[in-house]
C-alpha cells in the first residue's frame, strides 16, 4: 500500500468517529464506502462459492510447501562432504595428492636444521624448492622420498646470510604438479 492510499482510504470518516459517515453535514445520504458490501451481494458470494467445493489437498499441498520453504530458509544447503568413498574403478585424481608445508615459518634466530611438510595421498617422489625474498629460486632439490629435508651444509650457508624466504614442495600425481602453498620465514 502507497503510502498517501491509507489517507484517501479513510477520507469518508469523520474527524473522532469510529465508523464512516452515512450522511452529511447537510443530511444528505453520502455514497457509501467502497469497502462496505451491500448484504445482497455477500449472499450471493456465499452462494456461489458454495457451488464450487474445492477439495483439500490443494490447501494441503499448499501448507506443505510452505513448512518446506520455511525450513529451507531456516537451515540452507550445506556444503556436500569431499570425503565419500570412490568407486574401485575410478582411477584417482590428481587432486587426492595434496602437499602442506609444515616449518619453518615466522621469525628464526638461525637457519632451520630440517623442512617439514605434510603429504596427503601417498608417497612419492617430492621436489624441495626454496626462493628469495623476491620469489627468485635459489635452490630445488629433486627426488626426496618422505616428509622432512635435513637442510644441507650449502644451503645452511646460504641461509646463513639471513634475509626472507620462502619455500614449496611439489610432486607428480597422474600427469599433473601438484605444490604446496608457499611458505615464508625469516632468519634476523
Amino acid at each position: 500500500m502507497s503510502r498517501w492510499a491509507w489517507f484517501t482510504a479513510h477520507r469518508s470518516a469523520a474527524a473522532g468517529a469510529a465508523a464512516p459517515r452515512t450522511h452529511g453535514a447537510d443530511g444528505r445520504a453520502l455514497a457509501r464506502p467502497w469497502r462496505v458490501v451491500p448484504p445482497t451481494v455477500a449472499d450471493e458470494v456465499q452462494r456461489r462459492r458454495a457451488g464450487r467445493v474445492q477439495p483439500a489437498w490443494p490447501r494441503l499441498v499448499g501448507v506443505l510447501l510452505l513448512v518446506v520453504a520455511g525450513m529451507a530458509a531456516m537451515h540452507p544447503v550445506e556444503p556436500i562432504p569431499t570425503h565419500v568413498a570412490a568407486s574401485a574403478s575410478a582411477r584417482p585424481g590428481f587432486y587426492l595428492r595434496s602437499l602442506h608445508a609444515v616449518s619453518p615459518t615466522g621469525d628464526l634466530t638461525d637457519p632451520p636444521p630440517a623442512f617439514r611438510w605434510r603429504a596427503n595421498g601417498g608417497p612419492g617422489a617430492v621436489a624441495f624448492v626454496l626462493c628469495e625474498a623476491d620469489y627468485t629460486e635459489i635452490d630445488r632439490i629433486a627426488g626426496i622420498d618422505g616428509d622432512v629435508l635435513v637442510t644441507p651444509e650449502a644451503l645452511r650457508d646460504r641461509l646463513a646470510a639471513r634475509g626472507t624466504f620462502h619455500w614449496f614442495v611439489e610432486a607428480e600425481a597422474s600427469g599433473r604438479t601438484v605444490r604446496s602453498r608457499l611458505a615464508s620465514f625469516t632468519i634476523r
